[in-house]
């Protein structure tokens, strides 16, 4: 016997400690590993059938460890299977120099194998630890270290090999974790798991977790999540809960509806804890159930992996009576009768609609449909059976939280005032009971499974009723009516200064509708005011101001007269007559802006031989150069709407123009700037420093990007319908500068030097700083890296961006990368933090190396700024609407980089920036 304050571990007891720390230090303390009580029986028994078929299918007998120092090898030439349950490992002799070992590939020259048995399930992750420590352990015995091992497990007894390499380093630092953990006169954080029902400390655990409050009862939250929450403080189920905030509400908008559709579908750990605080039901959104056909209360039993189901029980109501079913199967191939006498007790019903929990019941139509075609009394039936069927684990499921630290059936319906006769009844028992039942054939044990099968479709039953009540879909449910807590109740109203508002009266309505500006200018006012009653009368008729039907002026343009046609070189060359073509503009002055609308007589020429026509062409649009500038200029520079352009033209100059033709106008003008556009990027591309970053566009339906080049005098944005790569390679073609940016993965594409831009790292750091205010790890690494980069500006400010000034930083920033990288760090937040600092070490001080390559990313940013304005104004747009403001606005941007007048440029005609530099 291993007694305690020894150095030898047996494996049973490090295999509780690989599923629970807590557990592992009890049973360390107690020096009594114990198989809980329901499977000592048959445990032995199991294992025994299983060595049998392991022996027979290797060829190799079956040891126990104790027996491996009484084996002369040199004299039996037989090989061996080492039982993983019988071995132990000598802590004190484990040691690093394990992670060394590789292994061989061939099996041949082990003469002992290490196996497990497992009861039931899947492998694990600690299965094969498990096994590894098998190994380990025939190693301190003085074998050679197996190179594989086995796990013999599921229902079929499956044999399966493990290769010992894989798992040497991570067992090593696991016992080396464990020797100090067991050896620590200090108890292990308490944390429930799932698999605590079969636990016989559960009472203790689950007693201290209650006086405590302990955060793992709530079993939605993980271990990192609560590693996250510990950081900031909250240590409780109660402190928790004061965590909730309710939503502000916002407008009613179809953004806002999709917005809180997104949110009800996801679990809120803070409501559910302020939910079990109150012990009141809280319902957020509304919930929704199907229409009610026959209901079948459904629920199955079978072991994991769905290799067999062996108990089917169905509860469902013939006329006034309620009629239950349990089909239990024998034998594997029991399975499919229980399945067809299943099929044939929904045939008799009348449109039969079956109501499960969780989604166990659905992949077994799903399978029993492809495992037993032939027995289906229609080939759509199951398919009908899955489209009406009610998952109750979809309508509760972010949106329903009962006072229950589970979703589970078992929570739930023991809140709702169900009982189990057997009280230690769970999902995870029942396999377990069938495997002894499959021993003994004990019909005590039968009867307590189909007991406890169709108990469970009577909680369904139970908790089908609650949420129908919940939904106002039933009045009356099984036993008390449910109450709840609308949590829209709870949210902060939408403050509104002006517009309607929800009266709690009829009459406040009516007065609300009397205060408007329009209300009591048409019908208060005008009753008291003499001059504005004058004015009203002729309301109806709106003068409509538009363009003059006499010009301002007429100008011919003759233009030279064709001595030969261009066609023919005919000399015979008659007059045509004339053309006329009206021109609305508007004309700078020292004294101010006004418009003049000229038309034009155009004289035409025709050839006398082929008829072809000659002359100076017409203009491609009704618009002068000088009021198409202008109307780019309130659309870029001052970011007015397309009606807001209308109204002020029709204002100020008397001009009709409508919000198509300022489009139009737009597209016009994009299409002269494009090649400017393009002369822009490539000058981008060819520089010695880009500055880039993305952004969300205004494109119908959503997912677009404008992407953004800049350098310090050039801007461009370039429109694309992701976020992926494709952009960036296409612009930065060949490009051997020097890319600054943020820590978008995409960049990583561009084989260039690159600078991250530290300005959003900082920022970063000190969202997690102020997120984590009592996290000592983090402060630190947050501190060096301030005094680091503090140190480096101030060399920028005094001497500026050059590297003969700022390559005496660069030991300083060897110091700190060494620092973080030999930190040994315990909380998750530091150390993400010192993963994501060494992951981008060659990319956060580029800028020592290179002359004028600025440590921030804020010319993009700045870029960025510019268009956000402008999307805000443009809401939404077409594809071709978006690439043409991206040509506009990158010519704007680059001349306000460069301090050139955006309408001097326009109205100079210009199709060329650098000749201005």
């Amino acid at each position: 016997m291993i007694t305690a304050g020894s150095s030898l571990l047996p494996a049973r007891l490090f295999a509780e400690y690989l599923q629970c720390n807590t557990k592992g230090q009890l049973l360390w303390r107690s020096a009594q590993p114990e198989i809980p009580h329901f499977t000592k029986f048959f445990y032995n028994k199991i294992k025994s059938g299983s060595a049998d078929r392991a022996e027979h299918s290797m060829g190799r007998r079956l040891i126990g460890f104790h027996k491996i120092a009484d084996i002369d090898l040199s004299r039996v030439e037989q090989r061996f299977l080492v039982d993983c349950d019988t071995a132990y490992v000598d802590l004190s002799r484990v040691h690093i120099s394990h992670q060394a070992w590789t292994g061989s590939k061939s099996t041949d020259g082990d003469p002992f194998l290490p196996i497990l048995f497992v009861v039931d399930g899947p492998i694990q992750k600690w299965h094969k630890i498990l096994v590894c420590f098998s190994a380990i352990a025939i190693s301190h015995l003085g074998q050679p270290m197996p190179s594989i091992g086995y796990v013999c497990h599921g229902y079929d007894r499956e044999i399966s090999a493990i290769r010992i390499s894989s798992f040497v380093t991570e067992t090593v630092h696991v016992l080396m974790e464990a020797q100090e953990t067991l050896s620590s006169k200090a108890d292990v954080p308490l944390n429930l798991k799932k698999h605590c029902s079969l636990c016989e400390y559960k009472v203790r655990c689950h007693g201290i977790a209650i006086e405590t409050d302990n955060l793992s009862l709530i079993g939605t939250i993980g271990e990192k999540e609560r590693r996250r929450l510990r950081e900031k403080g909250i240590n409780t189920v109660t402190q928790l809960s004061y965590g909730y905030r309710p939503r502000r509400k916002r407008r009613a908008t179809a953004i806002a509806r999709t917005e809180a559709a997104a949110i009800s579908s996801k679990n809120d750990n803070k409501l559910r804890a302020l939910a079990i605080k109150k012990q009141q039901i809280h319902v957020l959104g509304a919930p929704q159930v199907t229409q009610r056909r026959t209901p079948v209360y459904f629920d199955v039993e079978g072991f994991s992996g769905g290799h067999f189901y062996y108990l089917i029980g169905m509860r469902f109501k013939i006329g006034d009576a309620w009629n239950e079913c349990s089909l239990w199967a024998n034998t594997h191939q029991d399975e499919c009768r229980i399945w067809s006498e299943c099929l044939r007790q929904l045939v008799t019903l009348e449109n039969p609609q079956i109501i499960h929990f969780g989604s166990y019941e659905t992949n077994f139509l799903k399978r029993m449909k492809e495992r037993y075609p032939r027995l289906l009394p229609k080939p759509e039936f199951v398919d009908e059976l899955l489209s009406h069927s009610i998952n109750l684990l979809s309508p509760i499921f972010g949106t329903i939280y009962f006072p229950t630290f589970t979703n589970g059936l078992k929570d739930i319906a023991r809140y709702l005032g169900f009982r189990w006769t057997n009280a230690e009844a769970s999902g995870a028992v029942a396999p377990l009971w069938r495997l002894y039942w499959d021993l003994s054939f004990d019909e005590s044990i039968k009867s307590e499974l189909v007991r406890y099968n169709i108990e469970d479709c009577r909680a369904v039953e139970v908790v089908d009723s609650a949420v129908q009540q919940i939904c106002g879909v039933q009045a009356n449910g099984i036993g008390s009516s449910v109450s709840f807590v609308n949590v829209n109740t709870l949210e902060v109203p939408y403050q509104r200064t002006f517009g309607p508002f929800a009266g709690a009266l009829p009459d406040f309505n009516k007065i609300n509708d009397a205060a408007y500006w329009d209300y009591q200018r048409e019908k208060v006012f005008v009753r008291t005011i003499k001059q504005l009653r004058q004015k009203q009368s002729g309301a109806n008729r709106r003068v409509r101001i538009g363009i003059r039907r006499r010009p301002d002026k007429v100008t011919r343009v003759a233009g030279i007269i064709p001595t030969s046609c261009d066609r023919c070189t005919s000399t015979m060359i008659w007059k045509a007559g004339c053309q006329s073509q009206t021109i609305a503009d508007i004309v700078f002055s020292q004294k101010g802006i006004r418009r003049q609308i000229t038309r034009y007589a155009i004289q035409r020429y025709r050839c006398g031989a082929c008829r072809h026509e000659m002359g100076a062409p017409r203009q491609k649009t009704s618009y002068g150069a000088n009021l198409r500038a202008y109307v780019i200029y309130l659309l870029i520079e001052m970011r007015l709407s397309h009606s807001n352009i209308a109204e002020h033209l029709k204002s100020v100059f008397g001009l009709m123009i409508n919000s198509s033709t300022i489009n139009d106008i737009k597209s016009f003008m994009a299409s002269e700037y494009e090649p400017l556009y393009r002369d822009l990027l490539l000058s981008i591309s060819t520089g010695a420093v880009v500055h880039a970053d993305e952004t969300k566009g205004v494109v119908y339906g959503g997912g677009h990007y404008m992407w953004i080049f800049a350098n310090l005098t050039t801007v461009g944005y370039v429109y694309s319908p992701t976020r992926d790569a494709d952009v960036l390679r296409d612009v930065l073609h060949g490009f051997s500068g020097v890319l600054i940016s943020d820590f978008y993965a995409a960049y990583e594409s561009i084989e260039c030097p690159q600078q991250k831009c530290l300005i959003h790292l900082m920022r970063d750091i000190n969202e997690l700083v102020l997120k984590n205010p009592f996290n000592p790890e983090l402060g630190s690494i947050a501190n060096d890296f301030g005094v680091l980069l503090r140190g480096i500006v101030d060399s920028i400010d005094k001497w500026g961006l050059k590297t003969s000034h700022l390559r005496r930083h660069k030991r300083d920033t060897d110091k700190f990368f060494s620092k973080v990288e030999s930190s040994t760090l315990s909380s998750e937040a530091a150390s993400s933090l010192k993963k994501r600092m060494l992951k981008n070490r060659t990319k956060l001080f580029t800028f020592l190396d290179y002359d004028g390559v600025p440590w921030n990313n804020n010319n993009a940013e700045h870029a960025v700024r510019a268009f956000t304005r402008v999307r805000n104004c443009i809401a939404t747009s077409t594809v071709k609407g978006t690439k043409e403001y991206a040509i506009l606005l990158s010519i704007q941007q680059t001349l306000k980089y460069r301090n050139i007048e955006f309408l001097d440029f326009l109205r100079s005609g210009r199709k060329n920036i650098e000749s201005l530099a």
